[in-house]
């Protein structure tokens, strides 16, 4: 199945979601160590979603019988994370 236009732009903006994941989660907090003098890894704090962003975006570019259950799967999850980490905040700010 060739990708039809809002696939295409939602698989992008997955790649730019990537991206933008990659700047805020390792390489801005790598260059604050640096500039604090502190060991490079000390404010990174490892997840693996920018390659399941990325994951999901080619999928959507090569559709295949696992692209929507795998992007169903991968939105509950998502969704799961935030609700959790969000009620954890809200219980002790």
């Amino acid at each position: 199945m060739m990708p039809t236009p809002l696939l295409r732009f939602v698989a992008h903006l997955l790649f730019i979601l990537a991206a933008w994941s990659v700047v805020i989660k390792y390489l801005f907090p790598i260059g604050f160590a640096l500039a604090q003098g502190a060991p490079a890894f000390q404010y990174v704090m490892l997840d693996f979603w920018p390659v399941v962003h990325v994951w999901v975006g080619w999928l959507l570019l090569h559709w295949s019988r696992w692209t929507a259950p795998v992007a169903v799967v991968v939105s509950v999850a998502e969704i799961a994370v935030v609700v959790t980490k969000l009620a954890l905040f809200l219980s002790a700010p």
